[in-house]
């Protein structure tokens, strides 16, 4: 599958899941151009969602196991590293578990010393492990909305 579907896929799996969490959401519209791909709409704010998904790799240097990798940039040929001012929360979406991961922006520099990172691994568990998922996307949404 072409990762311009898998993307899009993706999208609207976020957008789904912030729907049933009870929030008000959208896509944007091509030609108002957010910066982001989806809307989140929260009390008197809108906060733009980036969504990046991955699906599970295998590292060769660790006895094969498997991981989760995800671009952290945008561009399609020269690629520059997202920051605060292109979205507010990140979503991480596990392609194959269906699962999501939300973090604000500001937060993953402050855990990484104001670094612009261009890429972000969680290991496997991450998203397999047997947890409630909409544990998961309700916890870390809601503080992704307290530090974005």
């Amino acid at each position: 599958m072409h990762a311009t579907i898998k993307g899009t896929i993706t999208e609207h799996l976020t957008l789904t899941k912030l729907l049933k969490l009870g929030y008000d959401a959208c896509i944007p519209r091509p030609s108002v151009d957010p910066g982001g791909d989806l809307l989140l709409f929260v009390k008197d704010r809108i906060l733009k969602v980036q969504v990046k998904s991955s699906t599970k790799k295998f590292d060769s240097r660790k006895n094969r196991r498997p991981f989760y990798h995800f671009s952290m940039t945008k561009g399609s040929k020269n690629k520059v590293a997202l920051d605060d001012t292109d979205c507010d929360i990140m979503a991480f979406v596990s392609y194959e578990e269906e699962k999501v991961f939300f973090a604000a922006m500001k937060d993953m520099y402050r855990a990484h010393g104001n670094e612009h990172r261009q890429t972000k691994r969680f290991k496997f568990s991450f998203f397999s492990t047997p947890k409630d998922k909409i544990r998961l996307e309700r916890y870390s949404l809601r503080r992704a909305i307290r530090y974005a």
